[in-house]
């Protein structure tokens, strides 16, 4: 993958671009072993700062023998063959003689367009593949790490986590008359995460149905009113997610979602919550729950329920 960070993203933001590459020399003249070492430069382009920064290895007295040279100059010294190739977007790696040309100081430096193994080439924390289940890995150079893109259900730090299902039957919850939705553990474990994933249906707080919401109130766009308790009517979720818990009406708010969000998640949980498989739960609406102000609710909303299990 060509670690250059273009012009086109340098406009947007200032940014800080780190390479890692393995320089090679050509096989003319003797060498010595040169210690991994790192270089920036700093300029201005269209009105906006940009940091360039490489880390550089060297892999002496090899040379890759290709047709594809991008460019070829004559250089002061390997760091000035670095730069050149950070400057093109085409370059993936680059040679660099140990001698200088015959009647010059200057050095031989050729700027290539492959990046394959024994010449010079980009140190990636991503070569290896770390991330599992299908995710794709996006190099930080910046700090020598990795961050992971992952599909579908899975997540984590390398996509190993993944999001389990646990109901059947869409989990329907109404907003008045203890119209709860009921679901159930389908394993014995502990569980990390819980998510709901609206399905149909909407829910109000007052007698408007054309402003209902997936999980909350006309009146309340940025807050929700969805708790999930045990058989006995116990809270559970949000918990220590919420913020701005409203102890009459039970409305709060989640960071990162809404009353429309197309799903919830609840992870803030100082102590996994232990449970036996099936072992039952409730989706409740809040003012429902606390049987305040709901003889004006209308609506019911379905949702599945996923979990993020540590199985025993």
């Amino acid at each position: 993958m060509k670690m250059h960070l273009s012009i086109t993203v340098a406009w947007f933001v200032s940014a800080l671009l780190s390479l890692s590459k393995v320089t090679q020399q050509f096989s003319e003249g003797s060498t010595s072993s040169v210690e991994p070492t790192s270089i920036y430069s700093q300029f201005e382009q269209g009105g906006y700062e940009v940091l360039q920064y490489g880390n550089f290895k060297e892999f002496l007295d090899h040379k890759l023998n290709i047709s594809q040279v991008l460019a070829s100059f004559l250089v002061k010294d390997y760091t000035d063959c670095a730069f050149k190739c950070l400057d093109n977007i085409g370059c993936l790696s680059f040679n660099f003689a140990t001698k200088p040309a015959i009647g010059t100081d200057q050095h031989s430096c050729h700027l290539l367009a492959s990046d394959r193994f024994n010449h010079s080439t980009h140190l990636s924390l991503c070569e290896n593949s770390p991330c599992q289940n299908g995710g794709s890995c996006r190099p930080l150079y910046q700090n020598k790490s990795f961050v992971c893109n992952c599909l579908g259900n899975y997540f984590g730090p390398l996509c190993k986590k993944v999001w389990h299902k646990i109901n059947t039957d869409p989990v329907c919850f109404g907003t008045r008359d203890e119209d709860f939705g009921s679901f159930e553990a389908d394993k014995t474990g502990n569980i990390h995460k819980i998510k709901l994933v609206h399905i149909s249906g909407s829910v109000n707080c007052i007698s408007d149905q054309v402003t209902s919401t997936k999980w909350s109130c006309d009146l309340h766009l940025n807050e929700l009113n969805i708790h999930i308790t045990d058989q006995n009517n116990i809270p559970l979720f949000p918990g220590r997610s919420a913020i701005n818990l409203n102890p009459h009406s039970f409305f709060y708010q989640l960071s990162g979602f809404d009353a429309n969000s197309p799903e919830i998640v609840f992870d803030s949980i100082p102590t996994p919550l232990a449970v036996t498989a099936g072992q039952k739960f409730r989706i409740w609406y809040g003012e429902d729950l606390r049987n305040v102000t709901e003889q004006d609710n209308i609506g019911k909303s379905c949702a599945d329920v996923y979990v993020v299990y540590q199985i025993e």
